[in-house]
């Protein structure tokens, strides 16, 4: 497998932060905004979306985005 030297970079950057601020807590919040892609641009149900994205628990979707664009639940 070769990737490009951006990937190589964006995924430096998702390491560091998963280092500073929780691999768990970073995990779930990409899991959600994974979940929410599958919604939004492909029309999937949330259960559906939620087992797509390795039927792991991602934070609930309303937390994830209140904690996004308020910084608070």
């Amino acid at each position: 497998m070769i990737i490009s030297t951006s990937e190589q970079k964006a995924i430096k950057v998702v390491c560091e932060m998963g280092a500073k601020w929780g691999y768990g807590n970073m995990i779930s919040h990409l899991q959600s905004a994974w979940a929410l892609s599958l919604i939004h641009k492909h029309g999937m149900p949330l259960p559906i979306a939620i087992e797509a994205t390795e039927g792991r628990s991602p934070y609930e979707l309303e937390v994830h985005l209140r904690l996004l664009n308020t910084g608070e639940i």
